[in-house]
């Protein structure tokens, strides 16, 4: 791996922010911050349909907003929507 790429990783690995990345519909890639604010585990997530894990009443909103982007319409580089959390109780 190369000196930028090592790089972009790490950077990607302490990032505050959750960044995941999907293909064919499926979570392909997720950083540690996805499973901090899920309270799923990389392996929880990793080759799941991420529409399993958005609130059901968000659940088209956010496959419609998918489809747009893929289709390649310029959308808003962010959006809210809910997740299906999951902590455990001690």
């Amino acid at each position: 791996m190369g000196n930028s790429e090592e790089k972009y990783r790490l950077m990607v690995e302490k990032a505050r922010e959750a960044v995941f990345v999907i293909q064919d519909g499926v979570f392909v890639y997720v950083n540690p911050k996805v499973s901090e604010l899920s309270g799923y585990s990389e392996d929880q997530l990793i080759s799941k349909p991420f529409v399993e894990f958005i609130h059901p009443e968000d659940r088209n909103a956010v496959l419609q907003r998918h489809l747009q982007r893929l289709s390649g319409q310029e959308l808003p580089g962010h959006s809210s929507f809910r997740i299906r959390a999951c902590f455990v109780m001690p």
